[in-house]
Formats: structure tokens, sequence, C-alpha cells
């Protein structure tokens, strides 16, 4: 209940949700789509990390 009604609306997500209704990803999310397993392990493996 608190997220919904008390906490304050995050303004990254909602540029972020923005971005996905604009499809700006929708590329990306195609080539991953058709990657297989094993390469989706390596991209995985290889992504960066955000800092702590």
């Amino acid at each position: 209940l608190y997220g919904k009604y008390l906490a304050p609306k995050s303004k990254h997500l909602e540029e972020r949700l923005k971005e996905i209704q604009e499809g700006k990803f929708d590329e990306e999310m195609k080539k991953m789509k058709a990657l297989s397993i094993d390469e989706l392990k390596k991209m995985y493996n290889e992504r960066e990390i955000e800092p702590e």
C-alpha cells in the first residue's frame, strides 16, 4: 500500500516507461529474442554492472 499511495512517484521510472512505449528498445529486444540460450548466457555474463 505504501508504494501505491504514499511513496513519491519516481521520475526516472516514468521516463523509462515512456521510452518503452515509444519503442526505443524494440530492435534490441528483437535481436535478443533471436539468440540461443548459450548466446543469452554469454551476453548476461558479459553485461556491464552498475557500481554500488
